[in-house]
């Protein structure tokens, strides 16, 4: 997963500014068209939340998805089979 800043959009799901984050690899650019109001898999992206002045790197670590998933499996809210 990479973060990433939309600097043109058309979509309003996705405004200028906004940040996002994606599994496309490391890049310098990226274009791509998401399908409003669609399902949002891996290779999606995902619009990240107002961080609240924490650092946005955060998004992809403790505070996003890879840290929430491991507190579901802490708390065993997770069958550990399914991962």
């Amino acid at each position: 997963m990479n973060l990433h800043r939309v600097l043109k959009s058309k979509c309003p799901e996705f405004p200028e500014g906004s940040q996002v984050v994606g599994g496309f690899g490391w890049r310098d650019l990226t274009v791509y068209k998401p399908v409003p109001g669609g399902v949002r898999t891996y290779n999606t992206i995902h619009k990240i939340p107002d961080m609240k002045g924490l650092p946005d790197s955060y998004a992809l670590g403790a505070v996003g998805m890879p840290g929430f998933v491991k507190i579901i499996v802490i708390i065993g809210k997770l069958d550990k089979s399914s991962y």
